[in-house]
């Protein structure tokens, strides 16, 4: 349980999803806009990102901070491209 307080204090704080000032409390989104947020409806750009983000066991989110998340909480292995590294030509 602690690790899923820790990712939603990290989603709660995450600067690109912040509405205008008024929507934050304590500098933080606030818990029901933040409700709001996770209810709408994805898009059809976000819906093929989700579907991979959730076979892969990736965090779901933009390209920076998934790589943050994956860095911070060890799950690099995840966003990695699947099969073998590719043989470097010299």
């Amino acid at each position: 349980m602690h690790f899923f307080k820790q990712c939603l204090a990290e989603m709660l704080s995450f600067k690109a999803l912040l509405p205008p000032e008024d929507r934050l409390v304590n500098g933080r989104l606030d818990p029901f806009v933040f409700l709001e947020f996770v209810d709408a409806e994805m898009t059809e750009k976000e819906r093929p990102m989700f579907l991979e983000s959730l076979s892969r066991q990736a965090p779901f989110g933009d390209g920076v901070w998934q790589r943050k998340m994956c860095l911070k909480f060890g799950l690099e292995s995840t966003i990695r491209s699947k099969g073998r590294p590719r043989r470097q030509e010299k």
